[in-house]
């Protein structure tokens, strides 16, 4: 069963926070993605699809290996 926007709040809740709004993105196909705007800032929130990921831990993993090394590079500013 696909999250709707109950499930997308609970699960922010979890980490309490609070939006203010959200909305869901629709142009993705394999996800559920949320644009979520609140006192604290504003976020993404991305339910994974266990069928196509079904480690999610792993993808979770792999995504905190690209974020450091994004930290670490320098990007050149527009």
């Amino acid at each position: 069963m696909r999250p709707d926007e109950d499930a997308a709040r609970a699960a922010l809740a979890r980490f309490g926070i609070e939006p203010g709004r959200i909305e869901p993105l629709t142009t993705g196909h394999i996800n559920e993605t949320w644009y979520v705007a609140g006192a604290d800032g504003d976020w993404l929130l991305q339910w994974l699809n266990h069928g196509v990921f079904p480690e999610a831990a792993a993808v979770q993993a792999n995504m905190e290996v690209v974020l450091a090394h994004l930290a670490d590079v320098d990007v050149p500013q527009s």
